[in-house]
């Protein structure tokens, strides 16, 4: 099957367009840039320099390359303000709208959209990221019942692994704890359910090759404490006495518990590979791998 994977040089892109290749499919990235973290995890793939927001471009590129499927995961995810940049938000909203046009226009059979865990749960602050993706929701549900492509809306929980933005708190937890450095954090009371970002990538592809639609949430269904999450990159680190609970107040955008139901996922046959403890374990070590390759690379340089 011919698919494109939009959001394809990020985070949970580039897992996924490796995953549906692995599986036989022919796969093309697109994004705005390819960073090396694409190059290096697909080093075979094609990969599309396009802005979404572009629908002459869109419109031009999706008739050459004529997508059976749609995998779309491009949107704005700067770590420091993704939850409240409105500006940046709606423009996503309004390009990913334009793109499912497109998708009808040039046949394009299969539509799933990437989604948010924050889309149905109960906060304090609806965060204009969850109202923007709740809207893409929406729309894509109502364009399948007039349109062709089968769209499948698939609510991502919270995911994690090798590749993730650095400022994002994993990561940061685990450069700061592993330099040496305190870091302190709220009471870790809220909980989430966490899950490796191959294990995401898997899920997608799978709900990529069935015909399933609606809403389909990636998750374990098992949600835990932060603070159990976080105490246990601690202890891989072997550094429990820097990780500071109750050094930081707690946000009314973050201390919620989120908790979904893998239930319609399962049934698609699809299970996780990676347990929390192997998952961060394997985290852990893969960048752990990168800080020391990159110190080696600048000590060479000098």
């Amino acid at each position: 099957m011919k698919v494109i994977v939009t959001g394809g040089a990020g985070f949970i892109g580039t897992a996924t367009a490796k995953e549906l290749a692995r599986r036989g499919h022919d796969v093309v990235a697109v994004g705005r840039t390819m960073p090396t973290t694409h190059a290096a995890a697909n080093p075979h793939l094609p990969f599309v320099a396009a802005d979404l927001a572009d629908a002459d471009l869109v419109n031009r590129l999706l008739g050459e390359l004529e997508p059976e499927a749609i995998v779309h995961l491009a949107w704005y995810t700067d770590p420091r303000s993704y939850l409240t940049n409105r500006r940046e938000n709606v423009a996503s909203l309004g390009a990913s709208v334009q793109l499912l046009a497109a998708a009808e226009r040039v046949g394009c059979r299969r539509f799933v959209v990437g989604g948010t865990c924050l889309e149905n749960a109960v906060v304090e602050v609806d965060t204009v990221y969850a109202q923007t993706k709740r809207s893409m929701h929406k729309v894509a549900s109502e364009y399948f019942e007039a349109h062709r492509p089968r769209v499948a809306c698939a609510h991502i929980f919270s995911a994690y692994g090798p590749g993730e933005h650095s400022d994002r708190v994993i990561p940061s937890i685990i450069r700061a704890l592993s330099a040496g450095d305190e870091f302190l954090v709220n009471d870790g009371r809220p909980r989430r359910d966490y899950l490796h970002v191959d294990d995401i990538a898997s899920a997608l592809a799978t709900i990529t090759e069935s015909s399933s639609g609606g809403q389909i949430d990636i998750c374990s269904g098992v949600s835990l404490p932060l603070r159990e999450v976080f105490s246990l990159l601690a202890r891989l680190l072997d550094r429990e006495a820097l990780l500071r609970f109750g050094s930081e107040p707690a946000s009314n955008m973050t201390s919620f518990d989120v908790q979904g139901d893998p239930a319609r996922l399962r049934d698609l046959g699809w299970s996780p590979s990676f347990t929390i403890n192997a998952g961060l374990r394997a985290t852990v070590g893969a960048w752990i791998g990168s800080t020391n390759s990159e110190l080696a690379q600048e000590h060479s340089t000098r």
